[in-house]
């Protein structure tokens, strides 16, 4: 009976013992949580809502006139100028104007390794704009073109039929 007894004793002191090196660890851990912390009087929250509302007003109007000098520049700036293409053969007629145009495709369809097995060409296509409208001067022209190649060889095909000047 007195072998529990000292057993006893020491297990009610080794909880002790835990409990209390449990509570110095979390002291230690976290120092300021025995602390109160200052709240803010309700003057001090005014002012502070104050503070932040004069600084967005004030960076709304820093936004405002940021605003206003962009469209100032965009409007003093002259946009570039679009080429339009010309065909070197304008004495010619509608069919004849077309003839650099095919030149351009076929040089770009050699350059980029796609292989054309037909092209149509539709003179003044009834669905285009230019045409509907009836703009004197303007020839068009539509090509339906198939062709054989890979995807990066069409890619190339029409990176380089878009950087001409049509």
């Amino acid at each position: 009976m007195e072998f529990l007894k000292k057993i006893s004793i020491s297990i009610v002191v080794l909880v002790f013992v835990i409990i209390g090196g449990g509570v110095v660890l979390f002291q230690a851990a976290m120092p300021h949580f025995w602390e109160d912390y200052p709240t803010e009087s309700a003057g001090d929250h005014y002012v502070k809502t104050v503070r932040l509302k004069g600084n967005i007003a004030t960076k709304q109007q820093e936004l405002e006139a940021a605003k206003a000098a962009q469209a100032e520049r965009q409007r003093n700036t002259l946009p570039p100028e679009k080429e339009i293409y010309e065909a070197k053969g304008l004495q010619f007629g509608a069919d004849a104007s077309f003839a650099p145009l095919f030149e351009n495709v076929i040089d770009s369809a050699r350059g980029s390794g796609i292989r054309i097995r037909s092209i149509a060409q539709t003179d003044r296509p009834g669905a285009d704009t230019i045409v509907a409208s009836g703009l004197p001067g303007y020839n068009v022209s539509e090509l339906d073109i198939v062709a054989v190649g890979t995807y990066s060889e069409f890619q190339a095909f029409y990176k380089n039929v878009l950087r001409e000047y049509y």
